[in-house]
């Protein structure tokens, strides 16, 4: 089993149209794997992959990132600063990584933001959630004062209607975008069965 971030792009299907798929899959026109496992970050160019071995030629990608094989080491320092760079270049919030993390801690979390992406995506609408002038860094205020129509205000309201999934509990107005994504991840607590992983 390998676990992977990589890019993703788009590919025809059929009547389905253009769809997204992960960079260097099978359908895509440079591939390097065939069976996987895969949680894409919603509309937002990346997916977290699940492979049954290694993959040299994948792990050799620049614009890829292959997590350790054993999942149970505790990241260190040099992890932590590597690990945040790469999630803050994907759009992905990164504050919450730390020294005190397992390797498998951190491939849940990050696999807890891509189903809550995905979620908010299929609740609201098919569209990147980093809309409106808002980045990680911008306050759950700022997002509810001057991007109303965007799609993160409006899952917040879909999620204040009562879902068995998340809860806006303890989410306040100065806390970032990046901290509230993370913090509603991290209550979907069933098991994430990913390809070749359970994580």
């Amino acid at each position: 089993m390998s676990l992977f971030i990589v890019p993703s792009t788009t590919a025809t299907m059929g009547p389905l149209g253009a769809v997204h798929i992960p960079k260097y899959s099978a359908l895509d026109t440079t591939p390097l794997y065939t069976s996987h496992g895969c949680l894409m970050y919603g509309l937002e160019n990346y997916a977290l992959i699940s492979l049954p071995s290694a993959n040299a030629a994948l792990s050799a990608e620049a614009d890829c990132i292959t997590l350790p094989a054993n999942l149970s080491a505790t990241l260190t320092a040099a992890n932590v600063t590597t690990v945040q760079g790469y999630l803050a270049t994907v759009n992905m919030p990164s504050a919450w990584v730390t020294t005190s993390l397992t390797w498998q801690q951190v491939v849940r979390t990050v696999a807890q933001i891509c189903i809550l992406i995905n979620w908010i995506v299929g609740q609201v609408g098919v569209a990147s959630i980093f809309t409106s002038g808002i980045t990680l860094n911008t306050t759950i205020a700022t997002v509810k004062s001057t991007a109303p129509g965007s799609l993160l205000a409006k899952a917040a309201a879909r999620v204040a209607q009562a879902t068995d999934l998340f809860s806006l509990a303890g989410i306040t107005g100065s806390m970032t975008v990046g901290a509230a994504l993370t913090a509603i991840a991290v209550q979907f607590t069933t098991p994430i069965i990913l390809g070749y992983d359970t994580l």
